[in-house]
């Protein structure tokens, strides 16, 4: 791969990720919450209960970003906090009903959103979209990046 095939493609992904952050935003302001929120309370929608530690480990964010999302969600309602039973040094998270219906609004927006996006393929092209974009998901989150270390620490581009 040439070196202008790869600055194409982080260009496109940079587009991408501000059109998306974009689109997020202006969706979900609908619903009084933010983008950060959003994550909180889409992560939690499977989950009987969690952690800070492990909503921190799900969204690859550090702890402090966590608990104040989350302090901000208990505080609105959408999220109960109790002490863990079993090790008093943890809190147990929950959405709560009001938490359930923001996590139902949040994925009717954001279904209806995609499917327009996608009915401009056909269903062979959408297919390939689809396996071509989890790939490079699943590649992101399992390749070390040899340059993290030297980019983080001048500020670089990542």
């Amino acid at each position: 791969m040439d070196q202008a095939e790869i600055r194409a493609f982080r260009e496109r992904f940079r587009r991408l990720r501000r059109m998306v952050s974009g689109e997020l935003e202006e969706r979900i302001c609908k619903l009084d919450i933010t983008v950060a929120q959003c994550d909180v309370l889409l992560a939690m929608e499977n989950r009987d209960t969690s952690t800070i530690v492990e909503l921190a480990d799900v969204l690859g964010l550090d702890k402090s970003t966590i608990s104040r999302t989350v302090d901000a969600l208990v505080e609105r309602g959408y999220m109960s906090r109790e002490t863990d039973p079993d090790d008093r040094r943890y809190n147990r998270l929950a959405l709560t009903e009001s938490g359930r219906s923001h996590c139902d609004a949040i994925n009717e927006l954001g279904d209806k959103w995609t499917a327009v996006i996608l009915s401009h393929l056909e269903p062979d092209q959408r297919r390939i979209a689809v396996k071509g974009f989890n790939l490079i998901v699943d590649l992101l989150q399992t390749e070390e990046d040899p340059n993290k270390e030297e980019c983080c620490e001048t500020g670089g581009d990542q």
